[in-house]
């Protein structure tokens, strides 16, 4: 299966898998910014569904309709839907965010040009994150002892499977700069396969 762009250039898929707040939306904006690729979100039919039925796109629904989805279309659901977005994107590079399962990866690890990279960071510091980015409704008034529910969630529990697959770990533990040097050191090393 040969994935290509509009030119007719090989298509670069990198993937990101990491828990919660590890930084796989500032990865792939970062990406989106400078290479101009093309961003895929796991989580964005989720949302949609849940905008349609007039629903805040909090954590908690979005892994509610998550399982509810999963249960009754299949637990590649998401992954059939996020690979029909990647074969569709004129893009030379694609950033899919929020890889979470297995069945997950399946379907993109068959494109000739997919990588996975593994975003870690300590529980600590995502909860930090988690708190200042208020990416959902509600992260702001988040405590501890919540975020450690949400990171344990059904939805959370299979990203340490999936994290074993990576070709590459990036420890987003230091600085912006740091983060995105790693990442330019990965997207050029792949660029050149």
């Amino acid at each position: 299966m040969k994935t290509r762009n509009k030119k007719g250039g090989k298509k670069l898929v990198v993937g990101f898998v990491g828990n919660i707040c590890s930084g796989k939306g500032v990865a792939t904006t970062y990406l989106a910014k400078k290479y101009s690729a093309d961003t895929i979100l796991f989580s964005q039919s989720m949302r949609d569904c849940l905008a349609r039925i007039y629903q805040p796109a909090t954590r908690e629904n979005m892994q509610k309709i998550s399982l509810l989805l999963r249960q009754n279309f299949g637990q590649d659901i998401f992954s059939k839907t996020v690979f029909a977005d990647v074969q569709s994107s004129k893009k030379k590079i694609v950033a899919v965010d929020g890889i979470r399962r297995l069945d997950d990866i399946n379907a993109l690890s068959k494109l000739p040009h997919f990588i996975l990279i593994n975003l870690t960071a300590t529980p600590e510091m995502r909860f930090a994150r988690l708190k200042k980015r208020k990416q959902n409704p509600g992260d702001a008034k988040v405590t501890w002892a919540q975020f450690q529910i949400q990171d344990s969630a059904e939805t959370e529990q299979t990203i340490a499977a999936v994290a074993q697959k990576a070709n590459y770990v990036i420890d987003n533990s230091g600085s912006l700069k740091e983060f995105q040097k790693q990442i330019d050191t990965i997207v050029t090393k792949a660029q050149k396969k």
